[in-house]
């Protein structure tokens, strides 16, 4: 063993025989060009017949991969030859010039040593490269073509070498070999490493902080990932060696007693190696004595520690002069013997499975015996069936197995290998039997381990098969032949193989007990119409797969019956449906709703459903009573015929689906156009047009609803005795006339009377649309009649009319029976108004009674006489028009030329009529005064549709209209804001107030007809008077009656009066 002289003070001392090439440059790697100059880890050693410019190797300890890369141009393809420790050549036996060692991944190392075979003197330069090492670092140095050429080199600093170069001066290198590499110890690590000299026979044992561990001379172990802090390493005791030498480097260690304490830092790499020498003992000796029983002229060899040897029966080999220690001998038995025993006298030992690892003491003389037993018995084997000679497919088939040993010998490990037929289930044993594979054939393979039998012993066990169900169902037949072999063995040999095999024929045959069910959903009985579902069963009770299932199914009815679906589902390993035929053609009377059929049904069991599940789906729309009736046959044997049919009886009940819906249509007045009052006495088109149109939310009151009702039967059954009832609302009134139903008849009912509804009796009602079975069904039954709106409904009331049907079959559900519409009531009332005026006028004089001649003349008025204005109001309909006011704007200043109104408001007759004297206040028709004067409000109240309302408006002419003044009088009927009425407007903007409080609440379609004015003429008539009398100049020319007297030449004065006695 080399190793560089390192010891646990870290000091370096090159040997004297060693050449050391340094400079101050490239002191980081120290070269060598002898050999054993350092201590590299493991050899290297390539792996055979690998070839390529790159030659991968790998370490005798770790596994490093180290990789050898020919570097010459072009390359040369390099080879391994089978030379133990590594050895590069090239492929071609040509010498080569360069060579390059690295480790995979980038990986350093620590050192290399390897020598070179040259073909002729020359140079060789080793060039290194590191994390850490500086370039151009090589040495170069001669190389001899003669002999070996060593060369080693390391790195000082624990960072390594990345790669080594080997350059010679020419084509000279033959091959390199003997090549031993230092690994880099890894951080946070220790590694042990172990020298012995000479080699130990076994391992030394190792203890500490690292644990317990064993390690062979030249071996190491390396402990990763450690924690930073102390470790102690201590040596076990090793017989006959002594530790002479520890030494370490990579970081701080001390001895302690057998061993090294050492301080790891963190990201250390710290490597220890122990060193042991042999020290002086005793010897001891090892006898190994052959016995053969019985006696053999066989020689028995042995492969030991000591070497290999050969002994006959009743020899004996000695082995002197043995350092104390284990030696492992091993037998190799010739064949049909058995190593028996291993008996040491004066010595230990532990048995191995063909020799034993024997302890040999100091100064001990060990006799060892190794007893064989020749390995031979004479085994017979015994099949039996039962049933025999037929068993049925699904059912049990026992075999019984004997093995009889016909030597003298006992047989050891005596087992049997039952190789069971395809189509058998292996199911118990009396002995051990386990399956242990299957045949090609596809039959389990059973070993049953049957232990020692003694020399004539006899022993039997039976094994429990099933046959499987649908082993023949594939045979046309029913029938094949099942065939089972056993064969025994043991660890001895046979000298008579011809009855180690047994083998029995089984016939299996079948047998199916096939069971048919039937249900009916619901069972209880269906209405018409309603899907009912035969629910078919069929089983196969076992205990064999029933071949060729066919199963009919057969409907006896009443009535029209038709299937709407059929399904067949084989739940069974396998089982495929060959026959599949449903009649879904409408049927009476006797027929075959379906047959289905299977290629085969396996029996019920755990792992089989082994039934076949046939599903019929069928609807009748008439009541009618069925009766169904399957049968299940196959071509298997059926021992029981009595379950091989079913029959389900049905009724079916009649059912309806009547239905009822209702709509309505209403007459709505059309704004801007007049307003009409409805003769029910000749209702006339519906809509009335242009006037009215048609809503389906809306009607207007005093004008026609249209309901439509629509009855139908959606079936299946034909409804009877339908009979119709509506409650018509309050508020309406029945058109006569108007009511029509396309069958049956009705009475009317008075609307509003809950209890006296309009009742049709509509007799029969067929389904609508399409029947089976029966002639085109009817088309569905409709009522249509009018209905008259109170015109006195408020706005906004709601009509509501309901609707229900019902007949004497069964009808499911009654949600479409009833039915309802509601309408909104809306009010329109077209107004109009008429006005004249009639005025007081003075025609003449009446001489005899001394008056004046008065008369009523229309459009006339003499000024300072009264003046009656008629006004006349009409509702010409729809509805009632509700809070009629009139607005009646009298004549203003600009008719008369006053500076005040010319008229004045006396009183009203046929209406409440108010002065507002607030418009003419505040200037609504002319500030200041204008064309009309005061303005009145007349209240009328409600005013039915088709009424007419007239009144009087009184008022005074004023005396000093001029004479020929016209006075133009002008008046309104107001109308609501909309309909349904809304919130009403101000009459007035803001700041105004709403004049008047209450405003009209019907809406007026036409509004042309709102406004009437009248013209009076004004004629002046005045009664003027004059008066003339005497104004004496002095009392006494005063005389009691006129004239006066006079005096001549004297002032007399005259008085004249004169004067206007009206009415202008």
């Amino acid at each position: 063993m080399y190793r560089s002289l390192t010891r646990l003070c870290g000091l370096m001392v090159g040997l004297a025989t060693f050449l050391i090439l340094t400079t101050v440059a490239h002191a980081d790697v120290i070269f060598y060009d002898s050999p054993g100059a350092i201590q590299p880890d493991e050899n290297v050693q390539l792996n055979l017949g690998s070839s390529g410019t790159t030659v991968a190797g790998t370490t005798n300890g770790t596994g490093t991969t180290v990789n050898f890369t020919n570097n010459d141009a072009p390359p040369k393809t390099l080879t391994d030859p089978p030379m133990g420790q590594a050895r590069i050549t090239t492929l071609s036996g040509a010498d080569y010039q360069s060579l390059i060692v690295s480790l995979p991944n980038g990986e350093t190392f620590r050192s290399l040593e390897f020598n070179i075979n040259a073909s002729a003197n020359g140079t060789v330069t080793i060039e290194a490269t590191g994390p850490n090492v500086a370039p151009g670092t090589q040495l170069v140095a001669p190389l001899s073509g003669t002999g070996q050429n060593f060369f080693s080199l390391e790195s000082i600093n624990n960072q390594g070498l990345s790669t080594v170069t080997i350059t010679a001066s020419a084509e000279i290198i033959e091959d390199i070999r003997q090549f031993r590499i230092g690994v880099i110890a890894l951080q946070n690590s220790i590694t042990i490493v172990k020298e012995s000299n000479p080699d130990a026979a076994t391992g030394f044992g190792f203890s500490g902080d690292l644990g317990t561990f064993l390690l062979d001379d030249d071996g190491w172990r390396r402990f990763p990932n450690l924690a930073p802090g102390t470790y102690v390493i201590t040596e076990d005791a090793y017989p006959n060696f002594d530790l002479v030498d520890l030494y370490c480097y990579g970081g701080t260690t001390s001895l302690v007693d057998d061993g090294v304490q050492v301080e790891l830092g963190a990201g250390e790499g710290i490597v220890c190696t122990f060193v042991n020498q042999q020290v002086e003992f005793d010897f001891g000796s090892l006898t190994i004595v052959k016995d053969a029983i019985p006696n053999t002229e066989l020689e028995f060899d042995f492969a030991s520690d000591l070497g290999d040897f050969g002994l006959f029966d009743g020899d004996a080999i000695t082995f002197d002069r043995l350092v104390p220690g284990n030696y492992l001998v091993t037998e190799l038995l010739p064949e049909g013997w058995v190593l028996a025993d291993v008996a040491c006298v004066d010595g230990t030992r532990a048995r191995t499975a063909n020799g034993a690892i024997i302890a040999v003491a100091e100064d001990s003389n060990v006799i060892c015996t190794f007893v064989n037993r020749e390995n031979i018995a004479d085994l017979s084997i015994y099949k039996y069936a039962w049933p025999d000679p037929i068993v049925i497919a699904g059912e049990e088939l026992l075999y019984t197995i004997g093995v009889f040993n016909g030597s003298g010998l006992t047989a050891t490990g005596v087992t049997v290998i039952d190789t069971l037929p395809p189509g058998l289930t292996y199911l118990a044993d009396t002995d051990s039997c386990v399956a242990i594979g299957v045949s090609p054939e596809g039959g389990t393979i059973l070993q049953c381990d049957l232990g020692d039998l003694n020399p004539f012993e006899y022993v039997d066990f039976v094994i429990k098969t099933r046959v499987d169900a649908g082993l023949v169902r594939a045979e046309a037949d029913g029938t094949l032949v099942l065939m089972n072999m056993a064969e025994v063995s043991a660890d001895q040999i046979d000298p008579n193989l011809d009855d180690n095999t047994a083998s029995k024929k089984t016939f299996v045959q079948d047998r199916a007990d096939l069971k048919i069910t039937k249900i009916v959903e619901p069972h209880s009985g269906v209405q018409a119409g309603e899907q009912f579902t035969y629910t078919i069963l069929v089983d196969n009770l076992g205990p064999s797969a029933a071949r060729n299932v066919v199963v009919t199914d057969t409907l006896v009815t009443s009535g029209f019956v038709r299937a709407n679906g059929c399904s067949l589902s084989i739940r069974t390993d396998g089982g495929q449906v060959d026959e599949f035929n449903c009649n879904f053609s409408l049927a009476t009377g006797v027929f075959d709703l379906g047959t289905f059929g299977a290629n085969w049904l396996m029996p019920r069991s755990p792992s089989d459903m082994g039934r076949a599940i046939i599903t019929l789906n069928l609807t009748a729309n008439e009541g009618i009573d069925l009766t169904n009736v399957a049968t299940v046959t196959a071509d298997t044997p059926d021992p029981d015929l009595s379950n091989n049919m079913a029959m389900v009886p049905l009724e079916v009940a009649d059912t309806v689906d009547l239905s009822v819906t209702k709509t309505a249509l209403g007459e709505v007045q059309v704004p801007g156009q007049a307003g009409r009052i409805f003769d029910i006495g000749n209702p006339g088109l519906f809509p009335a047009g242009p006037n009215y149109a048609t809503s389906d939310t809306h009607a207007t009151a005093g004008r026609r609803i249209r309901y439509t009702v629509t009855v139908r039967n959606d079936g299946p059954s034909t409804a009877e005795n339908v009979v119709l009832t509506d409650r018509l609302p309050a508020g309406v009134t029945i058109v006569p006339g108007s009511l029509e139903i396309t069958q049956g008849s009705c009475e009317t009912g008075t609307p509003g009377d809950p209890l006296d509804r309009l009742v049709c009796g509509v007799g029969t009602v067929k389904p609508t649309g399409e029947g089976e079975g029966r002639e085109l069904a009817a088309l569905p039954v409709t009522l249509t009649f009018d209905v008259l709106v109170d015109p006195s409904l408020d706005p906004g009331s709601v009509l509501e009319n309901d609707v229900n049907v019902y007949s004497a079959q069964f009808d499911p559900s009654n949600a479409n029976n009833h039915a309802f519409v509601q309408t909104i009531v809306d009010t329109w009332a077209d107004m109009s108004i008429a006005k004249l005026s009639v005025g007081q006028v003075k025609t003449g004089w009446d001489a005899t009674l001394r008056r004046e001649i008065l008369q009523d003349l229309p459009g006339q008025v003499t000024a300072g006489h009264p003046l009656r204005y008629e006004i006349t109001v009409q509702n010409n309909g729809a509805s009632d028009a509700r809070n009629v006011q009139i607005l009646d704007l009298l004549p203003g200043q600009t008719d008369s030329g006053l500076n005040h109104d010319p008229l004045t408001f006396i009183r009203a007759v046929g209406a409440e009529c108010r002065a507002d004297q607030q418009l003419q206040e505040i200037g609504v028709f002319n500030p200041g005064g204008g064309k009309f004067g005061q303005v009145l409000w007349c209240d009328l109240g409600t005013v039915p549709a088709g009424a007419r309302v007239t009144f009087d408006i009184y008022v005074d002419v004023d005396p000093a209209v001029p004479d020929a003044t016209t006075l133009t009088n002008g008046a309104f009927v107001w109308w609501g804001p909309s309909s349904p009425p809304a919130q009403p407007g101000a009459f007035l903007p803001f700041p105004f107030p709403q004049i008047p409080p209450i405003l009209p609440t019907t809406d007026d379609p036409f509004l042309t007809n709102n406004f009437a004015s009248t013209n009076t003429a004004v004629s002046a008539v005045a009664d003027v008077y004059i008066r003339k009398v005497d104004v004496p100049a002095s009392a006494a020319l005063d005389r009691p009656q006129e004239p006066d007297l006079a005096v001549a030449g004297e002032e007399h004065r005259y008085l004249i009066d004169f004067g206007n006695l009206g009415w202008s």
